[in-house]
């Protein structure tokens, strides 16, 4: 809820560049690249949704790993981490 008692979604997109090691802190870079493994990607988007983000779109366009591996980290770290209540 907002301070006029509606629900507002806010969303942004995000040019992701998923590291193999999924420790590697990450990095924001002009508020659009960010860069780093899935746990701190996890903590980071987490913290974004606590502050009322609801959508996040992720470009993997400079992900050098094949996105087969990045999809499984995904969804290994990060989405039991965001969503979770």
């Amino acid at each position: 809820m907002n301070e006029d008692g509606n629900w507002h979604p806010f969303g942004y997109q995000n040019f992701v560049e998923l590291l193999d090691d999924p420790d590697a802190p990450y990095e924001l870079f002009n508020k659009i690249y960010l860069r780093g493994g899935a746990k701190s990607m996890a903590q980071f988007w987490r913290k974004q949704r606590e502050e009322g983000l609801n959508h996040v779109i992720i470009n993997f366009k400079p992900t050098k790993r094949p996105i087969t591996d990045c999809l499984a980290d995904m969804e290994k770290y990060v989405f039991p981490e965001v969503n979770k209540d």
